[in-house]
């Protein structure tokens, strides 16, 4: 299989897409590139964010309601 392989000792992982590649490779950096907007914690990804335990919380706040 062709793909994309990332250059780091002990990883012998390849993807189909670039951007998977770029979402392992963060696995390595600890780059954590996005942020709530509500709490401002960081992920190294995307879903990470919209699947944070407290996401109905962030909603409540970030909307001005205090109650579920």
């Amino acid at each position: 299989m062709q793909g994309y392989a990332y250059d780091w000792p002990d990883c012998d992982k390849t993807y189909k897409k670039a951007a998977d590649l770029e979402r392992h490779e963060r696995t390595h950096t600890g780059e954590l590139k996005y942020g709530c907007r509500v709490c401002g914690k960081r992920y190294a990804n995307q879903g990470a964010v919209e699947g944070d335990y407290g996401a109905l919380a962030h909603k409540r706040l970030s909307s001005g309601r205090s109650s579920p």
